[in-house]
């Protein structure tokens, strides 16, 4: 019943295709999962370097954020700087434009 059930959830988020007697990938050799699972990866890892980058960054100055996941944790930390953000993702986009969204 688990694996049933997790890879219902990985067909969900577009990695896999279900087929009879088990799945397929969806993802080509060498391809980057997707945002939504890399999301969840090294949680931690990513927030602590967030903080980091946020630390560096002095309240009037412009920053971009490139479209990772590392750079939506630093988003989150940005929303309520007097700071601008040039996010390029939609992901951060949402983040900075609503601070209570946390998407996935």
């Amino acid at each position: 019943m688990t694996i049933r059930r997790d890879l219902g959830v990985l067909a969900g988020q577009g990695v896999l295709k279900r087929v009879r007697g088990g799945a397929r990938t969806l993802l080509l050799r060498g391809e980057e999962p997707p945002f939504a699972l890399r999301a969840r990866d090294a949680v931690d890892a990513k927030r602590r370097i967030a903080a980091e980058v946020s630390s560096l960054i002095d309240d009037g100055e412009s920053v971009l954020l490139d479209s990772g996941t590392t750079c939506l944790e630093v988003a989150r930390l940005l929303r309520e700087r007097p700071v601008t953000v040039m996010p390029l993702s939609l992901q951060a986009i949402h983040v900075l434009s609503d601070p209570r969204a946390e998407p996935h």
